[in-house]
């Protein structure tokens, strides 16, 4: 199966919290009007607070596992790798399911800001999400059951704001051999307009078993040897591949071998009798055309002989020994 085919296979459900990845950094700039940035990728060290109905949370970063994968400690030295969204509520109201209630002034940690209010509904209840609006940010969620009980989180502080000097990391990929392994983990979710949400998890590793004497691979996953270039076609963008498609610009994200500058590839898709419409978007090491991360949005997507509104399938790059860091 290619890493970066769109058929998943269902494991797991999973309940995914939040809507983009997102963070954000003040402008240093003498203009205090300047409007809040946002920063895509968070760090080792990294932290946020929440209170929760009165409780205090802090997630801190201890390591970055892949993009979007961030090894954090919550609760004393419990640990566990989240995605970005764990973090952080971004709303984007131009493409989120979302109703925009009312305008109002709330106390935060940044002092009083004007905030957005978006009311939204599923399956389990009411939501209201208090917003910066240039940034999407949620610095307040009130949540109202289905079975009338409460609760509110609030952003009370982050490490966000620091910083950061970003520095490229280099890589370079090795040739092929015994031992060589690289892990691809893909997901999806699909939702409908009224709440119902369905969605799994799985993943994939591609181990070389043995070398042949003309240089085929032997694989663990495999009965059947493969060339070098089957091998690496689902881990690198081919040329037809990057000829199809269009350079939205450039993308620095955080990966387990530092921070990288990456390059950001978009197709529009042809409407089918699966979907309505869709886009595919790659995030690629310009230096050896990894690719670190492919995803793509539906509308009107067909599953499991269901009819979705909305769906998202990714594959993410976990793990690679054939990388190797520049210097």
């Amino acid at each position: 199966m290619n890493p970066k085919s769109v058929a998943i296979i269902v494991v797991v459900a999973i309940i995914v919290a939040g809507a983009m990845y997102a963070s954000f950094l003040l402008d240093s700039e003498e203009d205090t009007d300047d409007d809040l940035e946002i920063r895509e990728f968070l760090v080792e060290g990294d932290w946020v607070e929440y209170l929760y109905d009165g409780e205090a949370m802090r997630l801190t970063v201890e390591g970055v596992s892949y993009v979007d994968g961030y090894l954090t400690t919550m609760f004393g030295d419990q640990q566990e790798v989240v995605p970005y969204s764990y973090f952080f509520t971004v709303i984007d109201p131009e493409t989120d399911n979302v109703q925009f209630l009312r305008t109002e002034t709330v106390d935060t940690f940044l002092g009083e800001i004007g905030c957005e209010v978006y009311g939204a509904s599923n399956m389990f209840g009411d939501y209201e999400y208090y917003l910066e609006p240039s940034t999407g940010l949620v610095f307040i969620t009130e949540f109202t059951s289905i079975y009338g009980a409460t609760s509110t989180d609030v952003m009370t502080g982050t490490s966000l704001f620091d910083p950061i000097e970003v520095t490229d990391t280099g890589i370079t990929l090795s040739q092929p051999r015994e031992g060589s392994s690289y892990t691809i983990e893909q997901s999806f979710w699909y939702s409908m307009d009224d709440g119902d949400y369905y969605s799994g998890r799985d993943s994939e590793a591609m181990e070389v078993e043995s070398v042949n004497g003309d240089g085929t691979l032997n694989l663990v996953q495999s009965a059947d040897p493969v060339t070098i270039e089957e091998y690496m076609s689902a881990l690198l963008m081919g040329e037809e591949e990057k000829s199809a498609m269009t350079l939205d610009g450039t993308r620095t994200v955080s990966t387990q071998w530092g921070l990288m500058e990456c390059e950001i590839y978009s197709m529009e898709l042809v409407p089918t009798n699966q979907f309505g419409s869709g886009q595919t978007n790659l995030l690629v090491d310009p230096d050896t055309d990894v690719v670190l991360m492919t995803w793509t949005d539906y509308t009107d997507i067909t599953y499991d002989g269901d009819v979705w509104d909305e769906g998202h399938v990714e594959s993410v790059l976990v793990d690679c020994n054939l990388v190797q860091t520049v210097g």
